[in-house]
């Protein structure tokens, strides 16, 4: 849990700039994940983007400053391990999608590392920083998929249910609490709740898509769950 201290409160425009970008690395992380859902299995997918606890401790430790934990450090050497294992070991080679899972996890990790920035370095309330972030990082997926060719308004009932549900449970319900514990804890312990992500998505992924996995990637991945409960701990 952080220290109490004087926040830094930063100018106006400042506080917005810092908002503003970090909610064009939130809306550039949705888009080049949806990208990725469509080209790998949802399971590797969820798992290479819920990485992002692992170099989030990497980027707080270099931006922030911090103690360094022995666990922390089994922790990122073991999920290293996992993960090169999981993407093929001595005969690793990246798909696309795999690529931009791996870039939507860094884009993520880099939104939460400013959101603790705004929250428990310059002192932003949950909605003062919320709103210009979200509102950024809607234009940004917008801008992308124009951009793509892939922008679809939800024409049925059925769409924009669930349109209306993955705007209020995972955005304004998930996000929101994520960044209002960013003022008061670490973000990678705040965002380490991710590491049943991959697990639950793999099950949909079965149950909806009929997608079956490998057992021998199945353990790996766990190996990479486990790694990120190790730094979370």
């Amino acid at each position: 849990m952080l220290s109490r201290r004087k926040f830094v409160r930063p100018s106006g425009f400042r506080a917005l700039v810092v908002s503003a970008l970090s909610g064009v690395f939130l809306g550039l992380h949705f888009a080049l994940w949806m990208e990725s859902l469509f080209l790998v299995p949802v399971f590797e997918s969820t798992l290479l983007v819920d990485t992002y606890p692992l170099l989030l401790l990497v980027m707080e430790r270099l931006a922030l400053g911090g103690q360094v934990r022995a666990r922390e450090v089994a922790g990122l050497l073991s999920g290293g391990v996992f993960l090169y294992l999981f993407l093929g070991g001595p005969g690793l080679k990246l798909s696309e999608g795999d690529v931009y899972a791996m870039i939507s996890s860094l884009f993520v990790a880099s939104y939460f590392l400013l959101g603790r920035v705004a929250r428990s370095r310059f002192g932003l309330g949950t909605v003062e920083y919320v709103i210009p972030t979200y509102a950024t990082a809607s234009l940004t997926a917008l801008l992308y998929s124009l951009v793509r060719g892939s922008f679809q308004v939800p024409d049925t009932p059925h769409k924009i249910l669930f349109a209306l549900l993955l705007a209020l449970v995972p955005m304004i319900g998930g996000h929101t609490l994520m960044n209002y514990l960013l003022g008061f804890f670490k973000s990678n312990i705040v965002t380490s709740i991710v590491f049943t992500e991959p697990i639950g998505a793999s099950v949909l992924a079965y149950l909806v898509l009929g997608q079956v996995l490998e057992p021998y990637k199945v353990l790996l991945g766990l190996g990479v769950i486990a790694s990120i409960v190790l730094v979370w701990v």
